[in-house]
């Protein structure tokens, strides 16, 4: 199964992820869960286009929304799952709701269950995953806009999916410097920096990763003093 992590938002996912993601999800049930960050009154219009192009490929999917707030109520068993899906938005805050269920959430991805992360959602996949920052050591090191609320780079546990730290909006917002000072501190040695409308796709069971999308996937890694860069396009 597939581990799918997609640079942007609902709004800009490559079709090519949402056909792959209910074609993997079909033999398993019609129990789709989507975790979002917010009460259910604020986050009604994005559940609604996350789970619009799953419906409109799968009019039979059972979409089961998870609203991260203080009253979150989670399904039974989320290894019972046929997908699950995290939702982008503010970083931290997922973290703060998520990681403590990542023992949960790794069960069922290794049992099978498909994972689609975008935007935030694909950033804690990581097991060392950026919860923002734009500055390192109070240098500048990505815009304002990427920094997640925080202004120094903070680097904390994540669901530990994959093992790459990941950033997202590399092209738009213009943010390798961050995976750069990722890399700096020394807790990890490799970063993957997804552009907007682009994906990177894990199998879950070998480690294989594969492009979908009009981007590309910045692969930056720890030689020594050096740091080698590898661009990843779709085929």
């Amino acid at each position: 199964m597939t581990i799918f992590l997609v640079g942007s938002g609902a709004t800009d996912v490559p079709d090519q992820v949402w056909d792959e993601f209910v074609a993997e999800v079909k033999p398993r049930g019609n129990r789709v869960v989507i975790a979002l960050l917010g009460a259910p009154d604020e986050e009604a219009p994005w559940l609604a286009e996350v789970s619009g192009p799953i419906i409109q490929r799968w009019p039979d999917a059972v979409v089961e929304p998870v609203f991260l707030f203080e009253e979150t109520e989670w399904p039974a068993s989320l290894d019972e799952a046929a997908g699950f899906i995290v939702g982008g938005g503010w970083t931290p805050g997922y973290l703060d709701y998520l990681v403590p269920r990542r023992p949960e959430v790794a069960r069922a991805v290794r049992r099978g269950t498909p994972y689609l992360g975008l935007s935030a959602g694909a950033m804690l996949a990581a097991k060392h995953a950026i919860a923002g920052g734009w500055k390192h050591n109070g240098r500048v090191i990505a815009p304002e806009i990427a920094g997640e609320g925080l202004e120094e780079l903070e680097i904390r546990d994540g669901l530990a999916l994959i093992g790459s730290t990941i950033a997202v909006h590399a092209d738009t917002w213009s943010v390798l410097g961050l995976p750069l000072a990722v890399l700096e501190t020394g807790k990890v040695t490799g970063c993957a920096a997804i552009d907007e409308g682009t994906c990177l796709a894990v199998d879950s069971t070998s480690g294989q990763t594969r492009t979908i999308g009009r981007g590309r996937v910045t692969w930056l890694t720890k030689d020594g003093r050096k740091v080698l860069v590898r661009h990843e396009s779709a085929g």
